[in-house]
């Protein structure tokens, strides 16, 4: 995923959202934490051109048709592997 796109989630929903579910403090930090999710990661390639990936807990959806690109929140194992089934778009 590029620097640009990472920089887009972390500035999203994520920062307004999910900072202190993520045990981030800063921007910056929260771009790190997605990158190294998407770097060492499990990763799924979902409908409507979207992609996952999950690590320690921690999940990273990339969704094209968002404004800020995507989301990245905690995730269970399980929401994870059912990711199909589920309507994460609004996430």
């Amino acid at each position: 995923m590029s620097d640009d796109c990472v920089e887009k989630i972390a500035d999203g929903e994520v920062f307004a959202e999910h900072l202190d579910e993520l045990g981030a403090g800063t921007l910056e930090r929260i771009a790190e934490i997605i990158r190294d999710v998407v770097r060492f990661g499990e990763r799924t390639t979902l409908d409507r051109g979207r992609t996952a990936w999950r690590s320690d807990g921690i999940g990273v959806i990339r969704d094209p048709s968002r404004r800020d690109m995507g989301s990245a929140f905690r995730m269970e194992r399980k929401y994870f592997l059912e990711l199909d089934e589920n309507d994460c778009s609004q996430q």
